[in-house]
């Protein structure tokens, strides 16, 4: 049985809320700002996935320049976590398969053998009816 696994990953940027009006150096005036989450998610088959790698910015909305701020400082304020959680969580559900899949197979093997191996020299007890 020939299986291709295909592995990769993709960076995702995710708008999370108005950050209000700030100077923008890059505008050279007063503009609007957002929230964003940048993240890294890498996948199996792109069906299991996990997340390497989050950054939370406030940018820009016009021309997307900002600065970065630290995650113990935006995690708290958000009401749910902004990554879905099959996005995050989804190899689970690969570890199960895999489990299941070894116990499976654990189900077909055959017995271990007997510790105690059949003796050539002594006589077959076995009754023989004709």
């Amino acid at each position: 049985m020939n299986t291709m696994l295909i592995w990769g990953y993709d960076d995702r940027m995710q708008k999370l809320s108005p950050a209000g009006s700030h100077y923008c150096s890059a505008c050279q005036g007063e503009r609007s700002f957002s929230h964003f989450l940048a993240y890294r998610r890498n996948h199996l088959w792109f069906l299991f996935s996990f997340v390497t790698d989050r950054h939370y910015y406030r940018l820009c909305d016009d021309c997307h320049e900002g600065f970065e701020l630290e995650p113990r400082i935006v995690e708290p304020e958000l009401p749910a976590h902004p990554i879905p959680f099959y996005t995050r969580h989804s190899w689970i559900a690969l570890a199960a398969l895999i489990l299941l899949a070894v116990l499976w197979s654990l189900r077909d093997s055959p017995p271990p053998a007997s510790s105690n191996p059949p003796n050539p020299s002594s006589p077959d007890r076995t009754a023989i009816s004709t």
